[in-house]
């Protein structure tokens, strides 16, 4: 009888630390996700909102959506051309970043220069020399654009830099780089040559 009894709670024990073990990875799994969520949220409305580059990402999975952003220049098509979609949204994420190596040198030069610019210089810099974001959002996906920002982060920021220049690389290296992995994917020899095509295929597949 007492050994029976014995049998038992070692059952009882085993019974409630199997429990145990599972709520925790339970818990850990859903305080991981919940924690990935609000960072992806947090870089969509607050990084990219305070750069003017305001878009909204919805974590949700659906399409991104650019919010207040500059108005694309209304651009003439040629007659009688057809305007081809192009983008990039096909292409997975791990092979756009294995693509990085290409650009390194040039992303290296542009975060060096430029990364402690002001909110006004880096405003500036967008409509004088660099790529405005708004320009190239519609070229890829939400979860491409996320995973392409963290990447340029850990690849250019020292650990003790991390977050300091998150606002110039969404504004800025995200543009610069989403743009050149399109001139090559599709043979642009011109960054305006790209950008007009992208231009005119937003106004024909918009209407």
């Amino acid at each position: 009888m007492d050994e029976e009894l014995r049998y038992k709670k070692i059952c009882l024990l085993c019974h409630s630390k199997f429990v145990d073990t599972m709520l925790n990875t339970l818990i850990k799994g859903q305080v991981t996700k919940i924690q990935s969520k609000t960072e992806k949220k947090q870089r969509a409305t607050g990084y990219f909102i305070q750069c003017g580059k305001a878009r909204r990402m919805n974590v949700s999975g659906n399409k991104l959506v650019p919010v207040n952003v500059q108005k694309n220049t209304k651009i003439t098509k040629p007659d009688d051309t057809q305007i081809v979609l192009k983008d990039l949204k096909h292409i997975p994420i791990k092979e756009i970043l294995q693509k990085y190596s290409r650009y390194e040198t040039e992303m290296k030069n542009i975060f060096n220069k430029y990364k402690k610019f002001s909110e006004r210089q880096c405003a500036k810099l967008q409509n004088e020399k660099f790529v405005l974001w708004s320009d190239v959002v519609m070229i890829m996906t939400d979860d491409q654009m996320y995973e392409m920002a963290r990447f340029l982060e850990q690849k250019l920021c020292s650990q003790e830099e991390l977050g300091m220049y998150t606002e110039f690389i969404d504004a800025v290296l995200l543009g610069e780089w989403a743009l050149r992995i399109f001139m090559d994917q599709f043979k642009f020899h011109h960054k305006d040559d790209a950008l007009q095509h992208i231009k005119l295929q937003e106004q024909e597949f918009s209407k």
